[in-house]
């Protein structure tokens, strides 16, 4: 579907229509969409990534769907949602016998990092604290959710600390850096282990000096493990300065073959640059990495 389509709808109101079905990615032809309405429908299904492509999405309005069956994993993915009312649908989160073709409990609102508001009127909720537990896991970590932790070398603190950081705090984008977060007196390694498995994506800055850190390329190599469990989008590479033959490792080449990553540039281009690192960053993690 060509995005260009409609451009600029920030709201989209499609209550008591008798929608029977609704595509992955079906709004993507929306990117400004900040609201959506799909109150009193026939939805038997919400898929896997309905609203992914949507960086601007606050509100979702998703009630009275008496016919809704099934809520796929991951279907309300999504970094900017901030609210989700889902009252009078009777769904079904109480446990039976198919619970787990109906919804899957510690996924269900995981991927949703921004989520403030949540709606649950008139649902039936499960009576085990087990699955109730699993659903409101990530609930309390929601306004303190590290959404990138920040990999690179000393060598390059200044240039990360002085443009990288400072552009994208400006932005509202919350990030993790091992001398501000990291807990005092803890191993490195198991700060490393607790922040990253906090953070929503892990941003690596290379170049000559971080290729030849140790640490740097110890850190590389848990982030490929990771690559290999959540997919190429759960990393973003940087590359700041372009690593020659004699520094190149396996771990770095193997990481650049089969992830896109953005090659830094100041002066023209610097623009595009910046803006394809806010842009990346904020893509929820469905959707592959950008490169330039």
């Amino acid at each position: 579907m060509n995005k260009s389509k409609v451009p600029k709808l920030r709201r989209l109101i499609l209550d008591g229509n008798a929608i029977p079905y609704l595509y992955p990615k079906c709004f993507s032809c929306m990117p400004s969409l900040q609201n959506i309405s799909l109150d009193a429908n026939r939805l038997t299904v919400l898929r896997n990534n309905t609203f992914s492509e949507l960086p601007q999405l606050k509100n979702v309005f998703f009630q009275f769907n008496y016919q809704l069956k099934t809520i796929e994993p991951i279907a309300f993915n999504s970094t900017s949602l901030i609210s989700i009312h889902f009252g009078y649908n009777n769904f079904r989160f109480d446990k039976t016998k198919n619970n787990n073709s109906r919804f899957n409990a510690e996924q269900i609102f995981k991927h949703t990092p921004s989520l403030q508001i949540l709606d649950l009127t008139n649902n039936y909720l499960p009576s085990d604290k087990t699955t109730l537990g699993l659903m409101f896991a990530h609930s309390d970590e929601m306004k303190e959710l590290v959404l990138q932790t920040v990999v690179y070398c000393d060598a390059d603190r200044e240039w990360v600390h002085s443009e990288f950081i400072k552009r994208m705090e400006q932005e509202h984008i919350k990030l993790c850096v091992h001398h501000r977060e990291f807990d005092p007196g803890v191993p490195i390694t198991e700060n490393i282990d607790k922040y990253m498995n906090k953070s929503w994506k892990v941003v690596i800055i290379m170049s000559n000096d971080f290729a030849r850190s140790d640490w740097c390329q110890w850190e590389c190599d848990y982030v490929q493990e990771r690559r290999r469990r959540q997919g190429k989008d759960a990393c973003v590479l940087m590359m700041l300065k372009a690593i020659d033959a004699y520094h190149m490792t396996s771990g770095i080449r193997s990481l650049l073959h089969t992830t896109p990553y953005l090659r830094y540039k100041k002066g023209i281009g610097e623009a595009l640059f910046w803006q394809a690192v806010v842009n990346t960053l904020r893509r929820p993690l469905s959707v592959p990495p950008m490169a330039i």
